[in-house]
């Protein structure tokens, strides 16, 4: 009994032992055959687009820089010490202080302080102050295209191109005596005496003149602003080295001889070499902002009084053909 008990009991612990024999064989015939359904989800995982976006993605996330944020106020060393430097400028120091950098420092927090609440705010909207400072930036940004400094050959170019720009204006030099109105009796007598004069000095003969007695080259126009356009004109058309008939002019009554006289002839270019330089540069800087307008308005509808307008010279049609700088 005690054997068959044993071997019962031996024969049961076989049974046992045998159940999860079976289960290792059953898993392991399931691994065989979920290996390779394990290896074709990873070779189709590994083939989608789709994985690939979001792998290379996260790379591309994980490796950029962050982008700042509109709380992020930062002033760089470099800042700094610009305006250190300016500060020291006006207060014509060699270096400031430490005190006076601190000041420095916290001043510069404090304005960008200032300009952040001023944009959180809404003040640069419909501020015509900040508008136009907003318009003169933008220009001076257009015009840089065109301020490259012109060779000597550009400029004499331009200077033959536009001769009738550098004539000089007509001049005269001439000597006078004068009269005032509520002594214009005695003019008579006083040429008696300029006549009966040999020496060819100029006699004080007469009032104080407006000008001087003696007047170099002196512009016609200058002379129709000064004395009055039939002043002017009377002493332009006057034969040199002759004493005239009496001039009337808004001060009073002149006699006048002609001494000089020059036509209006073109300037040399090396008097005129400055002045030529700045029309030049004036003409590209005009030109390179009408383009940049031009391109500006093909990003716009652009609208004025209802009706529909192509760019800026569509505006202007008179002048939209003109030579710039012209």
């Amino acid at each position: 009994m005690r054997r068959s008990r044993r071997g019962g009991v031996r024969r049961r612990r076989r049974g046992e032992d045998a159940k999860p024999a079976e289960c290792a064989g059953a898993g392991a015939a399931r691994g065989v055959l979920e290996r390779p359904a394990m290896s074709e989800l990873v070779l189709v995982t590994a083939r989608s687009r789709l994985v690939h976006f979001f792998v290379v993605g996260g790379i591309i996330f994980a490796l950029a820089p962050r982008v700042p944020s509109w709380r992020d106020l930062t002033i760089s060393s470099r800042t700094l010490g610009v305006l250190r430097a300016a500060q020291a400028r006006r207060l014509g120091a060699a270096q400031l202080t430490p005190a006076q950098s601190d000041e420095v420092t916290a001043r510069a927090v404090e304005d960008e302080l200032l300009y952040r609440e001023g944009l959180r705010l809404g003040l640069d909207h419909n501020d015509n102050i900040v508008r136009q400072r907003l318009i003169e930036k933008v220009l001076f940004i257009a015009e840089q295209a065109g301020s490259k400094p012109p060779t000597e050959d550009e400029l004499r170019d331009y200077y033959k191109d536009h001769i009738d720009d550098y004539r000089l204006p007509p001049a005269v030099a001439f000597e006078q005596l004068f009269v005032n109105p509520e002594r214009r009796d005695q003019l008579a007598a006083l040429r008696e005496r300029l006549d009966a004069r040999t020496d060819g000095e100029l006699p004080a003969f007469g009032d104080p003149p407006p000008g001087p007695r003696q007047m170099g080259l002196t512009p016609i126009e200058r002379l129709a602003r000064d004395y009055g356009p039939q002043f002017a004109d009377a002493v332009a058309a006057l034969p040199a080295g002759e004493w005239s008939a009496p001039i009337q002019s808004r001060y009073g009554f002149h006699l006048v001889k002609v001494v000089e006289r020059r036509a209006g002839d073109a300037a040399p270019f090396a008097a005129v070499r400055e002045r030529v330089r700045g029309d030049l540069v004036e003409k590209r800087r005009k030109e390179a902002t009408r383009a940049y307008l031009k391109e500006a308005a093909a990003r716009y509808h652009i609208e004025v009084a209802g009706r529909r307008v192509s760019d800026v010279d569509a505006v202007r049609p008179s002048t939209a053909n003109a030579p710039v700088g012209d």
